[in-house]
C-alpha cells in the first residue's frame, strides 16, 4: 500500500514510493524524481568527460528512459542506482559515437611531400571519401 499523495509530502517520500505512484497513474510524481536527481545525473555526464550542453541533453534523454522503462525497473527502492546506470549507458553510447565520426587532420591532411608526390584531384577524393 502506498501513501496518499498531497504536493506536500512528495518531498518526504522515497524513491521507492515515488515511483510505485507515478506507476498507479500519478504523473506529477515524476517530477519529484527528476527535481531529486537531475543535478547528480548532469555532474556524472560532466565527469565522464561530456560538455555541459550535451550533458543536459543526455540527462533529459536519461530521465525519458527511465519514465517510459519505469516498469522494468525491478527494484524501486534502488531506483537511483538503476537511473545512473541509464545515464551511464546513454554516455558511452554517445562516447562511442563521437569516436567514430573524429578524424585527425593527419588523416585527411597530407604533408608537403605528399602534395607534390600526389596530384590535387587525388587529394581532393581522399578528402571527399574522409567526409
Amino acid at each position: 500500500m502506498i501513501r496518499r499523495w498531497n504536493d506536500r509530502s512528495r518531498d518526504t517520500l522515497s524513491d521507492a514510493a515515488l515511483v510505485a505512484h507515478v506507476l498507479h497513474g500519478r504523473k506529477e510524481a515524476f517530477a519529484s524524481l527528476v527535481e531529486r536527481h537531475q543535478a547528480a545525473l548532469y555532474r556524472y555526464a560532466r565527469g565522464m568527460g561530456i560538455d555541459a550542453d550535451t550533458a543536459e541533453d543526455m540527462v533529459q534523454e536519461c530521465f525519458v528512459k527511465a519514465y517510459t522503462a519505469l516498469r522494468e525497473c525491478r527494484s524501486p527502492q534502488h531506483f537511483r542506482t538503476w537511473l545512473f546506470r541509464i545515464q551511464r549507458n546513454c554516455c558511452l553510447d554517445h562516447l562511442k559515437n563521437v569516436r567514430r565520426r573524429m578524424l585527425t587532420l593527419d588523416d585527411v591532411a597530407p604533408t608537403d611531400s605528399a602534395l607534390h608526390a600526389r596530384g590535387a584531384a587525388d587529394i581532393a577524393r581522399e578528402v571527399d571519401d574522409a567526409l
